[in-house]
């Protein structure tokens, strides 16, 4: 009886690791396979590449946790940095600096984040609506905003050199800016999440909306929360990509949006919500990012790349659902 009870024991304990294994194995195997990928510069490559999209997943998490879904961000990555590029360019015009068009710019993309978050809480609290087909609305809405205002081409370079140091630029010319941005705001989302009534209250909601509800919590304020905060999020990560690419253009990550659920999902966050944390999602963030890095160095085609993240993801799920029955 012990023996069984500690083989399901250690079961257990492999399914709330897995990803970490995983992580670990492809680590290993990608660097016999190429022996570059274990080097500095490559890892603060990957670590580069993966925090802009790492930042989203951070709100998708808390989005995710609280029983909802928000499929608008990749739209709201273009129109923030089209946003802050018009802003520059029209100031600039009339003889303002550019880091103040910069500022102004940035903190309307942020207040435009905010109130589009407030609103797609706003209509899936009072109206009950599907917050699938809100966001998916919104996307395509935040789409044609970005695209008209840039009026259908690329805004090339309207930023201050600070601005592009959140993209390009390295602390000590080694560890990239956003890297550095990306675990200030995981750290402020763990201790929200983990640490904060604000953050049980999420979990509540997720688990249990009438259940919450009756225990007095306000359920609207726990939803516009999460979905102000992966709105916010996705404008943060569309100022560091257009600072990165020196330009804004409303085309920008339009396939974003599944990219992050992944990096959520495969940390173990559950769309049923009520289940997930913030440091699964920076395992997941990490093990994505280093896969794709390390299957490009191998010349992999993007086509086979597609169907191993795809073989993943769905690992992920079924491995989540052999765990929840496992606990149950």
């Amino acid at each position: 009886m012990n023996q069984r009870i500690n083989r399901k024991s250690t079961a257990l304990f492999a399914l709330n690791h897995v990803t970490e294994i995983v992580l670990i194995l492809v680590v290993v195997m990608l660097t016999i396979a190429a022996p570059r990928f274990l080097t500095l510069n490559n890892w603060m490559n990957i670590l580069r590449s993966g925090a802009i999209k790492g930042i989203i997943a951070l709100g998708i998490t808390m989005i995710l946790i609280c029983g909802k879904i928000d499929l608008s961000t990749g739209s709201m990555v273009a129109l923030s940095g089209v946003i802050v590029a018009v802003i520059g360019k029209a100031m600039t015009a009339n003889g303002y600096s550019l880091t103040l068009a910069c500022i102004i710019g940035m903190v309307a993309a942020i207040l435009m984040a905010i109130l589009f978050g407030f609103i797609h809480a706003r209509l899936q609290d009072k109206f009950n609506l599907p917050p699938f087909i809100v966001t998916l609305a919104t996307q395509y809405l935040l789409f044609g905003f970005a695209a008209t205002i840039c009026n259908g081409y690329p805004i090339p370079n309207m930023y201050p050199d600070w601005f592009k140091a959140l993209g390009m630029g390295r602390l000590f010319g080694i560890i990239p800016y956003s890297v550095i941005i990306f675990m200030i705001m995981w750290c402020f989302c763990y201790f929200l999440m983990e640490h904060t009534t604000t953050g049980r209250s999420i979990f509540a909601v997720g688990g249990n909306q009438e259940a919450a509800r009756l225990s007095g919590i306000n359920v609207f304020k726990s939803k516009a929360i999460v979905f102000i905060a992966v709105q916010v999020c996705a404008a943060i990560a569309g100022f560091i990509n257009s600072a990165q690419v020196m330009n804004a253009d409303y085309t920008y990550a339009k396939d974003w949006p599944m990219d992050v659920i992944s990096m959520a999902i495969i940390g173990g966050t559950s769309m049923a919500g009520g289940s997930g944390t913030i440091y699964g999602t920076l395992i997941g963030v990490v093990l994505i990012s280093a896969l794709i890095n390390g299957m490009t160095m191998l010349n992999w085609s993007i086509y086979l790349q597609y169907v191993v993240r795809g073989l993943i993801l769905l690992g992920a799920l079924l491995i989540m659902t052999l765990r929840d029955k496992m606990r149950d």
